[in-house]
């Protein structure tokens, strides 16, 4: 058996580590669903915590990972940090948005869970350990999915929505199938496995079936596409187990069957089998936005935009009759695919790298002679991988893919290891990374809660309050212009038009480039120079405003502020053209028809303001 450094005996050296694993989807599992977005970075701050002291533990008592993919792993970072460092934003790229956390950061710590990883799988030869606990995490996933199914508000997660789709316990179905397709292989790996006791069979099997369940009710195609190849993977590796166990793959084959009769069966399910072309923002939405984003890379084809701004490059792309398609104003800023996201985020230079270290995960995983529970381990990733081509990704379950990517290498260091030249020197720096990392993670943590709040009593009507909490969120975590633009937007919405053109100026001033906020900025003007009546300087307003449409067409939410501006210069006739147009083409949302509302009072017509104002209401509340 091997032995640690500290000549502790066997996989019980690495149990520190492999006791953190769990943690690594706990948040995920513990979040509130309804405000998932609001809550990712604090999920990230548990598991940033997690991840440093796991790594930080790790490196005193033995290095496992080979010197190359060590180099690999730090070019792929540092060609990252340099996308970040050339991006408008430079804080925004080293930390990513708050919602995502795929900045600099991020990379880190899925770099450490993979360091992490491959540390507890040198003290777990066999794959036991790492098998049983991701079966355990498996088996948590479909219970609570299961629970949401049946109307259980179990850890917080509400009934299933209107569409049918599961979204337990993430708050999204796409990361409900990210999940269940990176997990399912390796439960059905501890599952048949020949060498497996009667107990841990018993845990792999009911972590099959629920996680199978969740990945057919969770309506994820991408994730079901992963999920074929990841079960090919697995059957060509069960070659090496005896036929008793290929009967048990034969149930698994079964199961999945039966669970794609069952998507038939079900409506919503049967709509996203059958919805090849549709308006809900899946295949005909990706198409469109890959669309958009090839252009875009091109345009910064070398370092690209910086980690997690592809919105900046996608909006001048996007295809004519978006918005109308889609009928909504939604800020597209993903590329729903690993590949355009990473050209986006970090251009050639930063694809490159990753290519590189992924190639050089392979060679050394093909070199080690991987067992079956390590070839379980790689058919989930597969598919992972797979499911990853056509959609974006999340941090917290990145995380835990490269944990299983770095147990995957576990067997093969062993020759060449890492080894830092001063063991005190590579400890303090580790520390200091880590704690560096959680500062910032915590800033963003306590804005995104500050945030939520001011959403809340906004929503109660409680104002003085909502704008304080807006102004804290500035407070805690100001230099990312997701802070400002928030309290912006709150102004703009309460009619604050001087404090609001104040705080808009100040975002857009923090990423020049940005088009979102750079008309944000100009429609807080314009409201400023309505409610004061002053028709100073509305010439240039309007100017600028057709600047900004003419670099992005398609974008109709834009020709929305055009009209508002029209009107502050007093045009009104051209105003409410072009509101009328945007009303026509965006039929599903109000603000065209509150920016009508709004002309033909100003022009006298009370009569038509009033029907303007009830049409927005009626769009704006999903009424037929």
């Amino acid at each position: 058996m091997p032995r640690s450094r500290s000549g502790v005996v066997g996989p019980w050296a690495a149990a520190p580590a492999w006791l953190l694993a769990p943690l690594l989807l706990l948040p995920t599992l513990l979040s509130d669903p309804t405000a998932f977005t609001r809550y990712q970075s604090l999920r990230f701050v548990t598991i940033s915590v997690a991840v440093g002291v796991g790594v930080v533990w790790a490196l005193w008592v033995g290095w496992t990972l080979p010197r190359r993919l060590v180099l690999a792993a730090g070019a792929c970072w540092a060609a990252t940090a340099v996308a970040a460092a050339l991006s408008e934003s430079t804080t925004f790229g080293f930390f990513g948005a708050p919602a995502r956390m795929v900045g600099v950061m991020a990379l880190a710590v899925m770099l450490g869970a993979g360091y992490l990883g491959s540390f507890v799988g040198s003290r777990d030869p066999d794959g036991l350990i790492v098998a049983r606990t991701v079966a355990t995490l498996g088996l948590c996933v479909g219970l609570v999915a299961i629970a949401q199914r049946a109307g259980l508000e179990l850890l917080g997660v509400p009934e299933i929505g209107s569409s049918g789709r599961w979204t337990a316990p993430t708050g999204s179905a796409a990361q409900l199938g990210s999940i269940a397709v990176l997990l399912l292989p390796v439960a059905a790996g501890l599952w048949i496995a020949r060498d497996t006791e009667p107990a841990d069979r018993w845990l792999g099997g009911c972590a099959t079936v629920l996680l199978g369940v969740s990945l057919v009710f969770s309506g994820a195609r991408a994730s079901w596409l992963g999920a074929v190849v990841a079960g090919a993977v697995l059957l060509w590796a069960a070659r090496s187990e005896r036929v008793r166990r290929l009967r048990s793959l034969a149930v698994v084959g079964v199961l999945a069957i039966a669970g794609l009769v069952i998507a038939l069966v079900d409506g919503g399910l049967r709509s996203r089998l059958g919805g090849a072309v549709n308006t809900d923002g899946t295949i005909r939405g990706r198409w469109d936005i890959w669309r958009a984003a090839t252009p875009a890379v091109g345009d910064r084809w070398l370092v690209g935009w910086g980690p997690d701004q592809g919105r900046v490059g996608i909006v001048e792309h996007l295809p004519a009759g978006f918005e109308t398609r889609y009928g909504d104003t939604e800020i597209v800023d993903r590329a729903h695919s690993l590949v355009l996201d990473q050209l986006l985020w970090t251009g050639l230079l930063g694809v490159a790298a990753l290519v590189a270290l992924v190639i050089t995960w392979l060679r050394f995983v093909s070199a080690s002679s991987p067992g079956f529970r390590t070839w379980a381990v790689l058919a989930g990733l597969t598919g992972f991988g797979v499911h990853l081509l056509f959609n974006f990704p999340v941090p917290e379950i990145d995380v835990l893919a490269w944990f299983l990517a770095g147990v995957a290498v576990a067997g093969v260091g062993a020759d060449s290891p890492w080894r830092p030249p001063v063991r005190w020197a590579s400890l303090a720096a580790s520390a200091l990374a880590a704690a560096l990392l959680v500062v910032g993670s915590v800033h963003h943590s306590v804005a995104d809660h500050r945030l939520d709040r001011a959403g809340r009593l906004e929503e109660d009507g409680d104002i003085e309050r909502a704008t304080h909490a807006y102004r804290s969120a500035v407070d805690t975590a100001g230099r990312l212009p997701v802070y400002r633009e928030a309290l912006a937007r709150h102004l703009v919405r309460i009619g604050d038009g001087a404090a609001a053109a104040a705080a808009a100026q100040e975002a857009a001033d923090q990423a020049p480039d940005d088009p979102y906020l750079t008309e944000l900025a100009l429609r807080a003007r314009v409201q400023q120079a309505l409610l004061a009546g002053d028709r100073t300087g509305t010439s240039e307003l309007v100017g600028e405003y057709r600047t900004l449409v003419d670099r992005a067409p398609n974008r109709v939410s834009f020709r929305t502020g055009l009209a508002l501006a029209l009107l502050a210069d007093g045009k009104i006739d051209e105003a409410r053209a072009v509101a009328t147009q945007a009303s026509m083409e965006l039929p599903l949302s109000g603000a065209p028809e509150s920016a009508l509302s709004l002309i033909e009072l100003i022009a006298g017509n009370e009569d038509a303001a009033r029907e303007h104002a009830a049409e927005a209401e009626r769009r704006d509340t999903g009424e037929s």
